[in-house]
């Protein structure tokens, strides 16, 4: 299977509020493409919704990484800071 299949997987599961789940294939097209920001988007979404807010605002932070517009707009929108030096994107 691709990345995109993983990443579109995880999406429908997202549309069932089945975020764990979602989670799970994110994370499966995250270890076929490392570098795939839209799986880390997704997967920052997910694991919020799950109550997951340190591991998503790492995953966010890494989206910004990649390059991923809609990333950096959050980041601001919602003044997210890093913890490692207290500053947003």
């Amino acid at each position: 299977m691709s990345a995109s299949f993983y990443l579109n997987r995880g999406v429908s599961l997202w549309n069932f509020r089945r975020y764990s789940d979602s989670i799970s294939d994110y994370n499966k097209a995250i270890r076929i493409d490392p570098k795939y920001g839209d799986a880390y988007l997704n997967r920052a979404m997910a694991r919020a919704k799950n109550g997951e807010r340190e591991s998503a605002g790492k995953d966010i932070f890494r989206t910004a990484e990649l390059g991923v517009r809609e990333a950096r707009e959050f980041i601001q929108k919602y003044n997210i800071t890093d913890d490692k030096n207290q500053e947003g994107l």
